[in-house]
Order: C-alpha cells, then sequence, then structure tokens
C-alpha cells in the first residue's frame, strides 16, 4: 500500500532561472561617481515685486497717471465707504505694491478725489447696498458683465466704472448703457451711469 503523505504549502518552494549579478566595469571597486543634471550657474534668481521701487529712494513719491490710476483703482474697488478708503492703503504697504512714502501721495490723491461733491457722495455711508466688481449674467447666460461700483440707495441705483487709461468715449459710454440696462432689467429703478477717468479726475455722466 502506497504511503500516502502530507504536503503543507509552507514546505513548497518553486524556484526558476538563475540569479544573476551585473558584471563589474573595470575600476568597479572605487566610490560610484553620480552626476545629476543641474541649472547653468549663470542662470539668476530674479524676485520680483509688485512695485519696481520697493526697494528705490522712499524721498521719491511720484507716479505716473496710469500707475497712480491702477492704485487708485485697486483701492477703491474694495472699499465700501471711505472710512475704509485708509485700509486699502495700508494693504498695499504691506503687500510691498508702494512704500511708506508713496503711499501719503496716494492718500493725498484719495482725498483729492473725495474732495469733487460726486465721487464723496459715492463714497458716503449714504447707500443700503453696495456692490464692487459683481458679476451680473447677461440674459440667457450668455457672458458676464463686471461694473465696478454699484450703490443702492432710496435715491435709485448708481452704476460707476473707473478708467485709468485714455478716454475712450464711445467704447466707454457702450459700457455703461449695457451695465445700466442690465441693472434695469433686474428691477432696479431710477438707474444712473458715470464714468470716473481717475487719474484725470473727471466724472462723465452717461
Amino acid at each position: 500500500m502506497a504511503e500516502v503523505r502530507t504536503v503543507r504549502p509552507e514546505d513548497v518552494t518553486i524556484s526558476f532561472g538563475e540569479p544573476c549579478r551585473p558584471a563589474l566595469k573595470e575600476g568597479a571597486g572605487r566610490a560610484l561617481e553620480i552626476r545629476f543634471a543641474a541649472a547653468s550657474p549663470r542662470a539668476k534668481l530674479r524676485m520680483r515685486l509688485q512695485s519696481q521701487r520697493y526697494f528705490s529712494d522712499e524721498q521719491q513719491a511720484e507716479f505716473s497717471p496710469r500707475r497712480m490710476g491702477i492704485l487708485l483703482h485697486r483701492v477703491f474697488e474694495q472699499a465700501e465707504d471711505a472710512s475704509r478708503l485708509g485700509e486699502g492703503v495700508r494693504r498695499l504697504v504691506l503687500d510691498g505694491a508702494v512704500s511708506p512714502a508713496e503711499a501719503q501721495g496716494l492718500e493725498a490723491a484719495i482725498a483729492q478725489a473725495l474732495a469733487d461733491p460726486m465721487v464723496g457722495e459715492w463714497f458716503s455711508d449714504k447707500w443700503k447696498v453696495i456692490r464692487n466688481e459683481n458679476d451680473i449674467i447677461t440674459p440667457g447666460g450668455g457672458s458676464l458683465r463686471r461694473p465696478d461700483r454699484v450703490m443702492v440707495g432710496e435715491g435709485g441705483c448708481v452704476v460707476v466704472d473707473y478708467k485709468f487709461g485714455t478716454q475712450q468715449p464711445a467704447a466707454h459710454r457702450r459700457q455703461i448703457e449695457d451695465y445700466a440696462a442690465l441693472l434695469r432689467a433686474m428691477g432696479y429703478p431710477d438707474v444712473r451711469g458715470y464714468i470716473w477717468y481717475i487719474a484725470m479726475g473727471e466724472v462723465v455722466a452717461v
């Protein structure tokens, strides 16, 4: 009678092929030299700041009309009323966009802008609703419109768009008219539109 043995899985070893080791080249006993790709030593690390004059003489606080307009636009688009404008200037200093000396020049420009009775009214506390840089979806959802500032109060609705480049009366007027038509379609009564050329200190009613 044949003998019956029980084989456990752990007792079975299956192997195939033969292990091989790559042949060592001449000099393999010496330290292995590894080369890594690296950037050229001539490559320069450049730091780009929002203000090109961040490390310049702080006594110089002159702005080009375009740069002044861009900075004022940043301050005005984040403020609901005049009390928040100073915070916007301080934020620019912290971000490195302007130096402390330039901030003084910017604050003076803001004060001059608010001296205009109409602009001063835009940034007063009389408004019930203020929308800065809010999207408006056109009928049918075809595209978006984003007026710089929309104010709603007892006297109606005012939409303002800030401009800091050259005047383009026809194109800018059509833009404001488009905003005003959308606001009327949304149910806002007595909509008035204005173009504000910030650097030039000029307000154009549409």
